[in-house]
């Protein structure tokens, strides 16, 4: 479990149909990645800087949908770590490339941009979050490989899957 880290939304659960959305060779009958976590989430809703950190980039790629990237000013596993948040609706007012943002700080706003998320409706919308270990900020590149990635289970030490599995998390929205 990573020290400092807080969660993403508000409420956070996975609760897609079948269970779907966890980290790993989850997709097409365990023959497609997933690179993150897709966190239950209305468009609209407001998302919030995970630890304190610089924003590297801030922008839309087909796949992702408006997706943003920062660097979090924490290690896990003596590594950098990014965070990617994609099919964001807008980004939080005012922000940019290179802002240093604090833990709990406005982000932007979920929403259904993107083709992982367009046609997505009822408990299947979200916000898809990954942390990595390397990040291609100058390009947003999206296919980097699984072990590229940590595990946010890795990260939390604890796996909001189902509707009895949701982490509150009171800090969102409160600058310290």
């Amino acid at each position: 479990m990573m020290h400092g880290i807080r969660w993403p939304l508000q409420e956070n659960v996975i609760l897609r149909r079948d269970l779907i959305g966890t980290f790993g060779m989850v997709r097409t009958n365990n023959t497609v990645p997933h690179h993150g976590w897709d966190l239950f989430a209305f468009d609209g809703t407001p998302c919030y800087a995970v630890g304190d950190c610089e924003v590297l980039l801030a922008m839309h790629h087909n796949k992702l949908g408006n997706f943003l990237d920062i660097k979090l000013d924490l290690k896990f596993d003596g590594k950098d770590v990014f965070v990617r948040y994609a099919h964001l609706t807008s980004f939080a007012p005012g922000l940019k490339i290179h802002d240093r943002l604090r833990k709990g700080q406005l982000i932007g706003y979920t929403g259904s941009t993107g083709e992982g998320a367009k046609t997505m409706t009822g408990i299947d919308k979200h916000l898809h979050i990954e942390f990595l270990a390397n990040n291609s900020p100058a390009t947003g590149k999206a296919g980097l490989a699984l072990s590229e990635r940590f595990d946010p289970k890795d990260i939390y030490g604890f796996l909001p899957l189902g509707a009895g599995k949701k982490v509150y998390d009171p800090i969102c929205g409160v600058l310290r």
